[in-house]
């Protein structure tokens, strides 16, 4: 009843309301509000003088399993299974005794010699940090395989299977890497040997051994990172094929089927971890398209018609305000330059409305983009002015230029210096189709630099590029729809990890010559391991007046109108009155205003709630209105309104709260009510307009735990150890554990439990 749970903001003011001075914030003192001891929850009285009975007399010494069948009430799939994991061994008599770590820092080299402070290595993406080493890896022939075989994380760290460069811990060798454009020095510190253990491998002990090793896996994907075009995307230890299976999540994004691949060390020493894995992704292609999607436009020229209708409004913004303050004579053009589009017409300027430019920045921004013109990768930072727009203006040769203009002089300037031939400028070659005029000048711009310094690129010669994980913003239907792609029967889900065929995980692994020189590749089996396995006992719940629940192997049971709690919550007053009540009270929150109709529903609902307890062993009889009114939305007011309506029912007496949730302000709710000790139930609206089945049973069984009750225990199958007895001649103990296990003391074993999860909710016919 005590329990609390919220962010450590909202710990600190529950301190505060309980009186706590900051000396008592220490951890235990957080634990004892977080979760109470068991003396705390007035469970201790349920216990009495129970002990859990000795388990060595359930032992089984001759090793044989229980001989049982679905008879006799004893429901157990009693069939032994072999049970293929996703591990498959790996043969490390081929992996080299000794492996080289060497730490890597690159940095940027400018023109006059001078390095950039920052470290590439640690800071930079990692597709720049790839194509520096690999640039580095090309042009060293001595380090290739099968003599050498050299693996990169993509940050700081390389591997290799002999010394690159002569020197103990410590060396450096610094490497000068030049390609089109830029320049970088590459500075290679050895780091350590790596020793491969002659016997047991050890999962700490063989750390930074097992990281080389898993860096050296994906060793084909890893280097395919710097590639324009790469065969699989990396995204940790999960690797895609970009031509691949792909399902359309949003307007912006994709998933993708691939694979988790890892090493891993247990008890059968050094293995290879494989399953199917679904990640989402942002979608690639041009901008405009992507664009389109995300605004809801069926096509690029109805994006268009909206910019230019969009524009139109502000020229005649712009002319309207200008006229009245300068008369008619100058031009629309020394209009816009003169007047800033921000202060004359708003949001007119991006040429779309405003919603619709915040559901692009929330698809796109801190997206990797390339500007096709010059072959260059940045990032969007956010949308800005269209080109046409005044407010995309800057100052060039002294004079105030949009976008729009800029382009069209370096057009001219481009064909000036290549005397007439288009093909030579950047400039040339993006505009040389249209004679220097942009073709979508009305539309946003992508702005690549800062807040305070833009850099404007008009949006028609930007790309995304595929491959990017996006994994922040899923809404419930794209979680939903990862969940489905990722669900597979498990003889579909091996079959995808361990084949060998064209396109597949291990033979990209086997056909790598960097994997095989670390002793992978080749080295791993494609025969998963398997163990022997049992379904066990279900659960054999025991509730009031010995009433057992059978489950059998249905995994759900209906409780509704059939059973009491085995212990219901201790009364304070029961001593005072021949049968206990438990007394609670009513809160609703709302949202400004009260709901249609709330009273019938509300009082309708109550009603259940209490003719329910009585069934279930906790009658429940209300205290204080129905229900305390809550406005949930009155910010600052909600808590003080909350705090005051739980301190009248702690006040009166109550149990327990029951709130009623119009508007959502759990967090709200529960601080109020741990606040003074209080246990509150919170029930979502639309439970009480459409009640489902068995509701009110698990909210009462929820309440009943909270007040310190004990809902079941669990039933004892086998009560003697010569055989199946009456429940009544079991020992009078608490919750005994049950002896149809005790065969797992007897073997090393790993216990299995299988999570059901609910489906998501279907469409409506």
């Amino acid at each position: 009843g005590k329990q609390y749970m919220g962010d450590v903001e909202d710990i600190k003011k529950l301190f505060d309301r309980l009186g706590v001075n900051g000396s008592l914030t220490l951890d235990d003192h957080c634990l004892h509000v977080i979760a109470p001891p068991t003396a705390d929850k007035f469970r201790d009285e349920l216990l009495g003088d129970a002990a859990m009975p000795a388990t060595e007399e359930w032992r089984l010494n001759s090793g044989t399993y229980p001989k049982l069948s679905c008879s006799g009430g004893i429901w157990l799939d009693v069939k032994q299974h072999i049970v293929r994991a996703n591990h498959f061994k790996v043969s490390s008599h081929k992996i080299p005794t000794l492996l080289f770590h060497y730490s890597v820092a690159i940095h940027k080299m400018y023109a006059s010699g001078e390095l950039e402070k920052e470290d590439t290595a640690v800071s930079g993406e990692r597709r720049i940090t790839t194509q520096v080493m690999k640039t580095l890896y090309d042009s060293k022939p001595m380090w290739r395989p099968p003599a050498v075989g050299i693996t990169y994380d993509g940050a700081a760290s390389l591997f290799s299977t002999q010394l690159l460069f002569p020197g103990a811990e410590g060396e450096k060798q610094i490497e000068k890497v030049v390609f089109p454009g830029s320049q970088y020095l590459v500075t290679l510190t050895f780091v350590s040997r790596l020793e491969k253990p002659s016997t047991d491998w050890h999962p700490v002990r063989h750390q930074p051994l097992l990281q080389a090793l898993d860096t050296a896996l994906l060793s084909f994907a890893r280097w395919e990172a710097a590639d324009a075009v790469p065969t699989w995307l990396l995204a940790g230890v999960k690797v895609f094929r970009s031509d691949g299976d792909v399902m359309r999540l949003s307007d912006s994004c994709v998933s993708m089927l691939g694979y988790y691949a890892s090493l891993k060390i247990c008890r059968a020493g050094l293995v290879f971890v494989a399953d199917i894995a679904v990640n989402c992704f942002l979608a690639g292609g041009s901008l405009l398209e992507l664009m389109c999607g995300v605004g809801n436009y069926n096509s690029l020229d109805m994006l268009c018609n909206e910019s230019t209708r969009y524009f139109q409004q502000a020229e005649e913004a712009v002319n309207s305000r200008r006229s009245d303050h300068y008369g008619d004579n100058s031009s629309s053009s020394s209009k816009r330059r003169s007047m800033g589009a921000d202060e004359a017409f708003g949001d007119l300027n991006y040429g779309l409305p405003v919603q619709v430019i915040r559901r692009m920045e929330e698809a796109f921004k801190t997206a990797k983009i390339k500007v096709t013109y010059c072959n260059q990768w940045k990032k969007l930072k956010s949308f800005g002015p269209a080109p046409r727009s005044a407010s995309s203006g800057f100052t060039l040769d002294g004079r105030q230029v949009t976008i729009e203009e800029y382009y069209e002089i370096k057009y001219r300037q481009d064909i000036a210096s290549a005397k007439g031939k288009l093909g030579t400028g950047y400039f040339a070659t993006a505009l040389g189709a249209t004679g220097g005029k942009l073709l979508y000048p009305t539309l946003p711009t992508v702005n690549v630099g800062s807040v305070k310094k833009p850099a404007y690129i008009p949006a028609e010669f930007i790309i995304i590029p595929a491959g990017q994980t996006r994994t922040r913003g899923l809404s419930g239907d794209m979680s939903a729809k990862i969940i489905k792609q990722a669900a597979m029967l498990p003889n579909d889900r091996m079959k995808v990890i361990s084949t060998t065929q064209h396109k597949s995980l291990l033979e990209a692994m086997t056909d790598d010559p960097n994997a095989e020189a670390f002793g992978l590749g080749q080295n791993i089996s494609h025969t998963p391991l398997a163990v022997r396995a049992q379904v066990l006992y279900p659960a054999k719940l025991c509730y009031g007046n010995k009433q057992i629940v059978e489950p059998k192997l249905a995994g759900t049971w209906n409780l509704a109108g059939s059973v009491k709690f085995s212990h219901p919550a201790p009364d304070p007053n029961v001593t005072a009155q021949p049968r206990p009540v438990y007394l609670y009270s009513v809160v609703m929150t709302f949202d400004r205003r009260e709901p249609r109709n709330w009273e019938s529903l509300v009082y309708g609902f109550v009603e259940q709630v209490e003719r329910e307890s009585f069934n279930v062993g906790i009658p429940l009889s209300r205290v204080g209105p129905l229900p305390m009114m809550i406005d949930g939305n009155a910010r600052g007011a909600t808590d003080e309104s909350l705090a005051e309506a739980m301190g009248n029912a702690k006040r009166l007496g109550a149990r327990a709260v029951l709130v009623l949730l119009n508007f959502d302000c759990y967090s709200a709710v529960k601080l109020a009510a741990d606040s003074v000790g209080l246990p509150s139930q919170c029930i979502k609206w639309k439970n009480m307009e459409r009640l489902p089945k068995g509701y009110l049973t698990n909210v009462l069984m929820k309440i009943n735990c909270k007040m310190g009750g004990i809902n079941h225990t669990l039933a004892e199958r086998i009560p003697s150890k010569n055989g199946p007895q009456p429940e009544e001649d079991a020992e009078p103990t608490f919750q005994q554990p049950p002896r149809s296990l005790s065969w797992l003391l007897d073997d090393l074993c790993m216990v299995v439990g299988v999570d059901v999860t609910h489906p998501e909710p279907q469409p409506v016919g």
